[in-house]
């Protein structure tokens, strides 16, 4: 049987016996993808008339193709319809979106939903899984419950190496991206803006700890 490229959906030829396995089998895959990375929990399918609904859950406008969540218990209207019980009722139900949230610092214990930012540590990530967090940050991107977006632990590391710089010279400071660490060129003169003759090691040096202390 032919398959699609990306996720092997099977494409059944329509006088297959029996058809509606495979056809069930390609609806399982896309319940299951759509779950990976979209976090719209307790859907129930396709809004109906005379229809009992209970808080919590989310139901589709297939006028729209968009999501409802019930606020309040009740039996959906036995005429009318969707957009219009919802006009009617409007304490009844609000839409569903997908938004990016903010969670604060992770911490163990926590329950993420598809979408939080977290924060640990200089490192920024956002939930790629549902998930309850267990003992550290660390854990969540190694079972990839959490995709890091940015680690500012790795934009510039603590150590720097300095070399002397003959007097006359010019003071340097000049970062090695391949090493993550700065390297100082500290000039050995003393007095003036280039490092004129005089005692070895005091104004240039000086001037070489307030660089690297301007610099963190």
């Amino acid at each position: 049987m032919t398959t699609t490229n990306n996720f092997n959906f099977k494409l059944i030829d329509l006088d297959k016996n029996p058809w509606v396995d495979d056809e069930h089998g390609n609806w399982h895959i896309v319940d299951a993808l759509m779950a990976r990375y979209i976090s719209v929990a307790n859907v129930q399918g396709v809004w109906e008339n005379a229809l009992a609904v209970t808080v919590g859950q989310r139901y589709i406008d297939t006028v729209a193709d968009t999501i409802y969540e019930v606020l309040v218990a009740h039996t959906t209207s036995s005429t009318t319809t969707f957009a219009v019980e919802r006009a009617a009722q409007t304490s009844y139900w609000q839409a569903v979106s997908i938004d990016v949230s903010f969670q604060g610092t992770w911490t163990a214990g926590t329950t993420y939903a598809v979408n939080s930012y977290v924060v640990d540590s200089g490192r920024y990530g956002i939930v790629a899984v549902a998930h309850t967090a267990v003992t550290s940050y660390d854990t969540g991107v190694t079972n990839g419950d959490i995709v890091t977006l940015i680690d500012s632990t790795t934009i510039i590391a603590a150590t720097h190496t300095t070399n002397d710089v003959a007097a006359g010279g010019t003071s340097t400071a000049t970062y090695v991206q391949s090493t993550a660490v700065f390297d100082f060129g500290l000039v050995t003169g003393d007095t003036g803006a280039t490092g004129a003759t005089g005692a070895a090691g005091s104004n240039g040096t000086s001037a070489g700890v307030g660089l690297i202390l301007a610099l963190g």
